[in-house]
């Protein structure tokens, strides 16, 4: 009998040496901040940004925008939504300069792009503890603007809303090509979002 367990206990110790055992991997998210505001190129401003191509998208209904309260695309948003949130319409008193008549008028506010300095770009960081690497991969980018009070004091950044980096390489391969002035040649995209 005690053979026969040694036979086995031997057997075993061979199996757990000769077998592979799978070295755990970690991953985790990593968000940053990336500063895209120095659109210029030769001294002379840039025509069009990055956000606002991104935005008019977006509003088009072409790429799916998500809500900015986590990063991880759970709350779909809306074109309606997006458009009550950044162009809100209101009425303000105006008064006729020739018949002196005051009338209300419906105004829509715009986004001004110029305040539009980051994009936020989260990535998935994979560590394979086997191989010793790290991969990274972009999963999301948010294009932020810069809020102000209504006396012109600094407020703080928010994130307009988040959009999935897959959908967007097709715009950031195009935006390239339409847009020759830019200052981001597709080298610097690659560093500025891989």
């Amino acid at each position: 009998m005690k053979q026969i367990q040694l036979i086995i206990l031997a057997l075993l110790c061979s199996i757990a040496a000769t077998a592979q055992i799978a070295a755990p991997s970690y991953t985790n998210r990593v968000s940053r901040l990336i500063y895209v505001g120095d659109s210029t190129t030769a001294g002379k401003k840039q025509q069009i940004c990055l956000a606002e191509v991104l935005n008019k998208l977006v509003l088009d209904g072409k790429l799916q925008a998500y809500g900015t309260y986590d990063s991880r695309f759970t709350e779909n948003r809306t074109v309606k939504q997006l458009k009550e949130r950044f162009y809100p319409v209101d009425s303000i008193e105006v008064e006729d300069p020739v018949t002196g008549q005051r009338f209300f008028k419906v105004v829509t506010s715009q986004v001004d792009f110029s305040y539009v300095l980051f994009i936020r770009v989260v990535e998935e960081w994979a560590y394979d503890a086997e191989t010793g690497t790290t991969h990274i991969k972009i999963v999301g980018i948010a294009p932020v603007r810069d809020e102000y009070g209504e006396d012109g004091s600094f407020r703080g950044r928010s994130s307009m809303y988040w959009l999935k980096y897959g959908d967007i390489q097709p715009v950031l391969e195009q935006f390239e090509k339409d847009n020759p002035e830019q200052s981001l040649t597709k080298a610097i995209w690659a560093n500025y979002f891989e």
